[in-house]
């Protein structure tokens, strides 16, 4: 088995979102979630008030186990892919 690690950025409904289409495709035996990190950001109306505004822009660090060596740029381009339509930064952890 070969592992694939990485950060997540972006709301919780969109990593979901990503990950959601990542299970049960080709290549892909198991998704791990390791850690979850909040990271509230300011907006410029509710800045003044120290406020956090409504959205919330978490990380999380997460590891997709492939079957074979052979899938593994397959399975990296479907990450790319997926979280690029869900609107989510991926950070590479390792070198593949």
């Amino acid at each position: 088995m070969n592992t694939m690690s990485m950060r997540l950025t972006g709301s919780a409904a969109s990593i979901d979102a990503m990950l959601d289409v990542l299970r049960g495709s080709a290549g892909v035996e198991s998704i791990v979630e390791l850690g979850v990190s909040e990271m509230p950001h300011m907006s410029e109306d509710s800045s003044s008030a120290e406020l956090p505004s409504d959205t919330h822009t978490g990380a999380r660090d997460v590891e997709v186990h492939v079957i074979d060596e052979a899938m593994l740029d397959n399975v990296r381009t479907r990450i790319e892919a997926a979280a690029h339509d869900a609107g989510v930064v991926v950070e590479w952890l390792e070198s593949m």
